[in-house]
C-alpha cells in the first residue's frame, strides 16, 4: 500500500533456483526495481509460487531461471 501511495513502479528481475519438484530453493535479485519494498514483494511472491520444473528427456532437473516481476499502478 505504501508503494502504491508513493507511486513506486518498476520491474525486479529475480534469479531463482527451481528444484526437480518445482519449488524455489534459492533466489537473488538480479536487477532491482529501485525500491526496496517492491524488491521484497517480488521475493515474497517467488517464495509462495510453485513452478513446473525444467525437464530433459522427461527427467525433471534443478535449474536457474530469471523471472521478471513488474509493478504497475492501476
Amino acid at each position: 500500500m505504501a508503494s502504491k501511495r508513493l507511486g513506486e513502479t518498476g520491474e525486479t528481475l529475480v534469479r531463482v533456483l527451481i528444484d526437480q519438484e518445482g519449488v524455489a530453493q534459492r533466489w537473488v535479485i538480479e536487477q532491482s526495481s529501485g525500491y526496496e519494498r517492491l524488491d521484497e514483494a517480488a521475493i515474497a511472491s517467488i517464495r509462495e509460487a510453485s513452478f513446473y520444473p525444467y525437464t530433459e528427456n522427461d527427467t525433471p532437473l534443478s535449474a536457474w531461471v530469471v523471472i521478471p516481476i513488474s509493478f504497475n499502478l492501476r
